[in-house]
C-alpha cells in the first residue's frame, strides 16, 4: 500500500470523506479544506497542505510575504507559500 492509499484509509477510518482531485487526496476537517498532494517518485514522502488561507491582493502582496517569511523562520513542520493567488500552509 503507498501512501496515498495509506491516507485514504486513515481518512476513512475517522470518517472523513476524502475526494481525489486530480490524483490528489482532498477533505474538509473542522470546516477546513485539505489537500494531501503525492509524490509519485518518492513514496515515502508526504504533504498535506491548507489551500486558500488568504487572498494575495496587489494591496497586501508585501505584509503578506513578510508575514510568510516569518513564519517560515520561526516554524520547523509547516511551510507557507503563495499559490495562484492565495496563501497555502503546508507540513512535509
Amino acid at each position: 500500500m503507498n501512501t496515498k492509499e495509506k491516507v485514504w484509509h486513515e481518512l476513512q477510518k475517522l470518517g472523513l470523506m476524502p475526494e481525489d482531485i486530480e490524483g490528489s487526496i482532498k477533505f474538509t476537517y473542522q470546516m477546513l479544506d485539505y489537500v494531501y498532494i503525492q509524490d509519485r517518485e518518492d513514496e515515502e514522502f508526504f504533504a498535506m497542505y491548507l489551500p486558500n488561507v488568504l487572498e494575495v491582493t496587489e494591496e497586501n502582496e508585501l505584509e503578506v510575504l513578510r508575514s510568510i517569511n516569518e513564519c517560515n523562520n520561526s516554524l520547523k513542520a509547516a511551510k507557507l507559500c503563495v499559490n495562484d493567488g492565495q496563501v497555502w500552509i503546508g507540513i512535509e
